[in-house]
């Protein structure tokens, strides 16, 4: 028998060195690839829920029928001037400001049942009421044109559920795919707007508002913990989904007053709330 010298013995053992390598390589190349087809197919078999859905709504770009300064929202590259909630056909003209797309007008929507609630004074503060013609007679402050179904909300109601403490976006009885604005959402929109913000927000008929970005903002009023209609055609108060322990952050304008506050007040009273596209 032929003797396998030293170095013949070297060379076979990296040749079948290198072959143990290369077939290892082929087999960690077919695990992996078998893992990203896994992976392919369970999302195509099941797709990941949208962030955003708007099922229950239906996109209007009406230009022709806008208020003053309103600028047009974007969806996926397409103008809208107006959304119509499908839950009960009611339908809001929108206007965009900076990168925000708000509501233009307030949130109208009763449809879960809240109205048959009595106003509370202790939680889930989950109430909500419309303007009655009587109670804004009694307040003297009527004005054509101020909805007779303008709809203050306590907190609990607006927030329909949602306790707001985990910081994420919070729809509310806002229509899908739209959002109660939080405390933060606010700041940027009055930041965005500038000097002045009170003046600029409000409608130029109802009070003294110049409505310089189609915000269309009313002078609503408020009600308070037991339920009573004030304010009505002299303030505006708009509830944030920011809670603050057993109170909440909310926006208040003030007729002859060109400034916005920001404050927090029981969730027990009853306020406006206006809608935000979700990012």
């Amino acid at each position: 028998m032929k003797k396998i010298t030293k170095n013949q013995s070297r060379r076979l053992w990296k040749k079948d060195f290198t072959l143990t390598k290369l077939l290892a390589l082929i087999v960690i190349l077919a695990a992996v690839a078998l893992i990203a087809i896994s992976r392919i197919m369970t999302e195509i078999e099941e797709p990941r829920e949208e962030t955003n859905s708007y099922d229950d709504i239906a996109f209007i770009n009406d230009p022709d029928n806008v208020g003053d300064n309103a600028l047009p929202c974007l969806m996926e590259g397409e103008k809208f001037t107006h959304i119509t909630d499908k839950r009960d056909n009611t339908t809001y003209a929108v206007t965009q400001i900076g990168d925000q797309c708000w509501f233009a007008e307030n949130l109208a929507y009763t449809g879960n049942g809240c109205l048959e609630n009595d106003w509370n004074s202790l939680a889930p503060f989950n109430a909500y009421n419309t303007h009655g013609l009587n109670e804004e007679s009694i307040q003297g402050t009527f004005q054509d044109g101020l909805s007779s179904e303008m709809v203050l909300y306590q907190w609990g109601a607006a927030m329909d559920g949602s306790d707001g403490t985990s910081g994420d976006p919070v729809q509310g009885l806002c229509p899908s795919g739209w959002l109660v604005a939080s405390d933060a959402e606010w700041t940027t929109l009055t930041n965005y707007v500038g000097t002045n913000p009170g003046t600029k927000l409000k409608d130029d008929t109802h009070w003294d508002g110049t409505n310089s970005f189609g915000f269309s903002a009313l002078p609503g009023g408020n009600r308070n913990t037991s339920g009573a209609l004030l304010n009505f055609g002299s303030f505006g108060l708009w509830w944030s989904s920011s809670p603050s322990n057993s109170d909440a952050w909310r926006r208040h304008l003030v007729g002859n007053y060109s400034g916005i506050n920001s404050y927090t007040d029981s969730q027990a009273v009853g306020y406006s709330v206006r809608c935000l596209l979700g990012q």
